[in-house]
């Protein structure tokens, strides 16, 4: 399980984010129950985010509330959410 979601923050009224992308993950039975899958990922995951709209140039920095769940093999850990911010930085546009 893996969910982002954008978080209010000084930056919101200025930028405005699209849905998160993830990459295709590994699917392989669940530990909970093993006639039933989920997605994987094994290592480390770079989520991409696109940038829909930003009111002016500038450095602005954006939260994101990550869920996820870790397992191995048979055992799974309760789910855990971490708040993740990214920099975004914006020139002038050029005319």
């Amino acid at each position: 399980m893996m969910e982002v979601t954008r978080v209010d923050d000084e930056a919101s009224a200025a930028v405005v984010t699209g849905e998160a992308s993830f990459p295709p993950g590994f699917v392989k039975p669940d530990p909970a129950d093993p006639s039933a899958t989920r997605e994987q990922y094994d290592m480390d995951v770079v989520i991409d985010v696109p940038v829909k709209g930003v009111a002016k140039a500038g450095t602005y920095t954006l939260k994101f509330e990550v869920r996820y769940q870790g397992c191995k093999k048979s055992l799974c850990w309760m789910p855990q959410t971490d708040v993740v911010e990214a920099t975004l930085r914006v020139g002038a546009s050029e005319k």
